[in-house]
């Protein structure tokens, strides 16, 4: 292959110094411009190389199975299981990334490409779907379809969590186990995921993945736990349960050497699921009358915060002794309460004890 020199640098762009946050602001910012200055991505001599503030990798031409890109990130993906895939995150803040991703493409294959011609290679020689072309084409068809509706379930009930009735939240928890039971009992016909992607093999990962965003949403919305000691118990040992479960169930659609790294995710989403179920489960079926409070507003407080989104506000009512334990201290509130209480009211809230002994309450609006 010919000898090419290309040497993108990246075009500093000062960032805006907070005058409240100004010690962190201002280390954030020099971090932010010596980054600028180091990073870039060079091609010289049929090698990659990325350039960043802490760090600098290498892939030669020869090492390098295929690319891909998202939004934010270039990664590029060795040939060797054993050596790691170069991302050049923020590509977009390089003078000339344009130019870096025609050469790219230009020079070689999508790994999304790759991993789809893998996968209906594989399809091919696939027994478990049948022993002949025509069979495995009528049994595809059949499972595609049947994944087509559950994922089209799973989207559907991910939109009706926060509908106020405990029917649609019980739905919510009990869907990604069906789709796991569904994996199980189809033999990994069906898959709950797949290292050729979601075109050449049924996925149902939709089915779980939307359920489990939308029910860790609602049990933090919807609900406020007076105590969480007795949650810790149950929520990490059915994040475990349904961990090792999905390992076992899925494990030969992760690539061998990269299991542990696959396995992160969705572990973090499983023990998202098992935290937000336990929660629910917990604080929705909950039918006991509970208990009720007046605690007398002490102080009223807006709190600043920043996001991913930029700056936003908490609104905190500092509370006179209340509960079982008597707490005192502060709790947040929604704007509009807020806005309707001031400093000596009393604040109606009722402490229930938890189907699962999670002690969590109510505030009257």
């Amino acid at each position: 292959m010919a000898v090419v020199s290309i040497c993108l640098m990246v075009t500093p762009d000062a960032p805006t110094a907070e005058h409240r946050l100004a010690p962190f602001m201002l280390i954030a910012s020099i971090l932010y411009f010596i980054g600028f200055l180091r990073k870039k991505v060079t091609i010289e001599n049929d090698v990659i190389t990325h350039i960043t503030t802490f760090n600098k990798r290498q892939l030669t031409f020869d090492e390098i199975e295929g690319v891909k890109f998202d939004n934010k990130a270039i990664i590029l993906t060795p040939k060797s299981r054993h050596t790691k895939e170069l991302y050049i995150h923020d590509y977009k803040q390089l003078k000339d990334y344009k130019i870096l991703i025609h050469f790219l493409k230009s020079v070689f294959q999508n790994i999304d490409t790759i991993k789809l011609k893998q996968g209906l290679a594989n399809q091919e020689y696939d027994t478990t779907y049948g022993f002949t072309p025509e069979q495995r084409a009528e049994a595809l068809t059949k499972f595609n379809k049947i994944a087509s509706v559950i994922n089209l379930a799973g989207i559907a009930f991910a939109l009706t969590v926060f509908i106020p009735f405990a029917i649609f939240q019980a739905i919510g928890i009990t869907l990604p186990l069906m789709c796991m039971i569904l994996a199980f009992i189809t033999d990994k016909r069906i898959k709950l995921s797949s290292k050729y992607g979601p075109v050449a093999y049924p996925v149902i990962a939709t089915a779980y993945i939307l359920p489990i965003i939308t029910l860790f949403l609602k049990s933090f919305l919807s609900y406020d736990l007076y105590n969480s000691k007795n949650l810790w118990l149950p929520s990490l040992s059915f994040g475990c349960l349904t961990i090792l479960a999905y390992y076992f169930i899925n494990i030969n659609e992760m690539p061998d050497v990269k299991r542990t790294r696959e396995m992160i995710p969705f572990a973090l989403l499983f023990f998202a699921y098992a935290f937000a179920s336990v929660r629910i489960i917990n604080c929705a079926f909950d039918t006991s009358t509970g208990r009720r409070y007046q605690p007398i507003i002490l102080n009223r407080d807006i709190s600043k915060r920043w996001g991913e989104y930029g700056e936003s506000n908490d609104y905190n009512l500092v509370l006179s002794a209340w509960g079982p334990d008597k707490k005192t201290g502060e709790i947040q509130v929604s704007q509009k309460l807020y806005e309707k209480t001031r400093v000596g009211d009393r604040l109606n809230i009722t402490v229930k004890p938890g189907l699962l002994d999670i002690p969590w309450y109510t505030i009257d609006k």
